[in-house]
């Protein structure tokens, strides 16, 4: 056999191994999946929202059910959605839900003061004073929790006035960058229609997005992932990249006086654990919670055990008022 003709054995060769890798994991992730897999992304039934923001933009908010308040915010690429296991288990336990778009994702709009996490901040507070919430347990992932630090920062009389606890789930201050030259060219392939085709694709999208899972992947969860990164424009994907590589949150939080819980999985691998960990080390009082063998998207892989951390948040915070009443007699 002469060399030509090895190459091309070997080039076959390596496309068959790597085909049967596509279809083994395709059949164990479909395999990992629960009897709920179908309506994975379905929100509570609830009531929609319009809500207007400083800048001319607009926010859309789903408000579902009764009770406490739990205000539940997403992350980069990502919508409303991906908080829907939680929501729903919260709605079934007696509370009440808000979810909503961040600005240039789902079905909310930017406005003058564009992709900033400062914009985010400012949106949170028109969410809250617009639906005139109090007594709220704010969670927010990945982005979604970048976005209550700044607004913990920027706004702290809505933030007394009607937020009681505060959850950072999958988050950081900082450091986000990617090292060297991938920092500069992130933003292009993030925001590059090639990206949308590629994480569309029904074989090789699964695979660019098992890094935002742990340990055990799903197969609806990955499909969640695709679907809600492939449904945010271009332009928010790259402009919300550069603007989490730049951030900086870490001055300031040292002020925040609610009780506040930041949960990781110990596999995450986008929000390096540690990083996440540090926040604790900046926000007095604030406890870390580790989901053993969990990844980044901590919403769709462990929805009860973050139900039941934000519930347990929501007793602490009531405890937490009722020792400052007392203190104040």
């Amino acid at each position: 056999m002469n060399k030509s003709s090895l190459v091309k054995v070997a080039v076959a060769a390596g496309a068959a191994g790597a085909a049967g890798a596509v279809v083994a994991a395709g059949r164990r992730w479909a395999a990992n999946d629960d009897p709920d897999a179908a309506t994975r992304l379905e929100v509570p039934d609830g009531e929609d929202a319009r809500i207007p923001t400083l800048d001319g933009g607009e926010i859309a908010a789903t408000v579902a059910g009764d009770g406490r308040t739990f205000v539940l915010v997403h992350g980069w690429t990502n919508d409303r959605r991906i908080w829907a296991p939680v929501a729903r288990l919260l709605v079934e336990r007696g509370h009440r839900v808000v979810l909503y778009d961040q600005r240039g994702h789902g079905a909310s709009r930017p406005g003058r003061d564009g992709l900033t996490i400062e914009a985010l901040g400012s949106d949170m507070a028109a969410v809250l004073e617009h639906l005139d919430i109090r007594d709220a347990v704010v969670a927010g992932h990945s982005m979604g929790g970048m976005a209550a630090q700044a607004f913990a920062i920027e706004h702290p009389d809505v933030l007394s006035k009607r937020v009681a606890a505060v959850a950072l789930v999958s988050t950081a201050c900082s450091d986000l960058a990617m090292p060297g030259p991938a920092n500069r060219l992130a933003p292009l392939v993030l925001g590059s229609r090639l990206a949308s085709r590629s994480v569309s694709s029904s074989r090789l999208g699964p695979f660019l997005v098992r890094r935002t899972m742990g340990r055990k992947a799903t197969l609806s969860n990955l499909k969640a992932m695709q679907d809600t990164f492939a449904a945010t424009k271009p332009s928010a994907r790259a402009g919300f990249y550069r603007a989490m590589a730049a951030m900086d949150l870490s001055e300031g939080l040292a002020d925040v006086d609610v009780p506040v819980v930041v949960i990781s999985g110990t596999r995450d691998a986008l929000v390096p654990h540690a990083n996440a960990r540090r926040l604790t080390e900046i926000i007095n009082g604030a406890h870390f919670e580790a989901l053993p063998d969990a990844g980044h998207m901590l919403p769709l892989e462990r929805p009860d055990q973050v139900a039941d951390l934000l519930e347990r948040l929501a007793e602490q915070s009531s405890e937490h008022d009722r020792s400052l009443s007392a203190a104040a007699r």
